[in-house]
């Protein structure tokens, strides 16, 4: 593998995605971590997302980043404002990833089906491998 993506919000299963990526790959693989903070969509179209959301997506997209480099994974950091799962696949196709790696967010079946999922949009579309990290 020479391009691997891993969409990361901060939450247990994003962090284990971090922990297999950690097992997967090794130094010389172009490592992304991409934290998208999600755009609230009211009648008037998208909303701006609070700064301190802004600021605690920042913060953990830091954090992942220092625990890749910590593994001995050289990372870069990508923080966007989006719909994560829209982030995620516009990158693997503009790097030409390999493989996407995210994690899956334990929502019940009724949240998939009126939200939807980050993993399972992904998994679909994604022109690349796709590994969910339960």
């Amino acid at each position: 593998m020479r391009k691997v993506i891993v969409g990361y919000d901060g939450s247990e299963s994003a962090h284990r995605a971090l922990l297999r990526l950690v097992e997967l790959v090794h130094n010389g693989t172009a490592v992304t971590v991409i934290s998208a903070v999600p755009l609230d969509v009211g009648s008037l179209g998208p909303e701006l997302p609070e700064p301190s959301e802004v600021a605690e997506h920042a913060r953990q997209l830091e954090e992942a980043l220092e625990f890749l480099k910590t593994n001995g994974l050289k990372a870069r950091g990508i923080e966007v404002e989006g719909n994560p799962a829209d982030v995620i696949l516009e990158e693997a196709r503009k790097l030409g990833a390999d493989l996407v790696l995210v994690g899956t967010g334990g929502k019940n079946a009724v949240e998939r089906f009126v939200l939807g999922s980050v993993s399972d949009k992904v998994a679909h579309r994604a022109p690349c491998d796709v590994l969910i990290v339960r």
